[in-house]
């Protein structure tokens, strides 16, 4: 069984509502790290509960401080998982289960060998118009494109990953990451 499981794919593909969902089913077996990033918070985000929401200038303070276990930029925005959030859970016998960027995988699996990971996608005009939900055209068509090379780096890299396919229903989705979370 896995200690820690990476939810990756394509923006808006449904990676945060699975993850909140499963963790809430789960309550006390599994942690949802919170990132930090410098992103402003989308409407409805919560500081501490979506992300720790910080400046520029803090960000880079976390990373020279070394506490980051990770540190990505997406979409000029960087993001990361501190080392002690992993270290909490798993010193509270908890399973991890968080949404990361592709760049994030192969940093995790190299710090927790027995990581898994699933990626998600959905097609392009699902894509759109989820995007179109929250997201002016120009960030949609940035993220778009941002994710036909995820799409491309994800299959170039399919060993890292178990892949769901774009028609897979948000039901087999939770069960199949069910599964994997706790069935391995």
């Amino acid at each position: 069984m896995p200690l820690v499981t990476l939810v990756a794919g394509v923006s808006a593909s449904g990676k945060s509502r699975l993850v909140h969902d499963l963790a809430e089913k789960h309550k006390g077996r599994i942690a949802v790290p919170v990132a930090f990033t410098t992103r402003a918070p989308r409407e409805g985000e919560s500081h501490g509960v979506d992300y720790y929401f910080v400046n520029s200038k803090q960000y880079a303070c976390y990373v020279s401080e070394g506490i980051l276990l990770t540190d990505i930029t997406y979409n000029n925005k960087r993001y990361g998982y501190t080392k002690g959030e992993f270290a909490r859970a798993l010193c509270n016998d908890r399973r991890i289960l968080c949404v990361t960027d592709r760049k994030n995988v192969e940093v995790i699996k190299a710090v927790y060998p027995e990581t898994a990971a699933i990626w998600l996608d959905i097609s392009t005009e699902e894509q759109q118009r989820r995007l179109g939900r929250r997201e002016t055209p120009e960030v949609i068509r940035q993220r778009l494109a941002i994710s036909d090379e995820e799409r491309s780096w994800a299959r170039q890299n399919a060993h890292l990953f178990r892949f769901a396919s774009p028609d897979t229903s948000q039901a087999e989705l939770a069960t199949l990451l069910e599964s994997i979370v706790f069935d391995d």
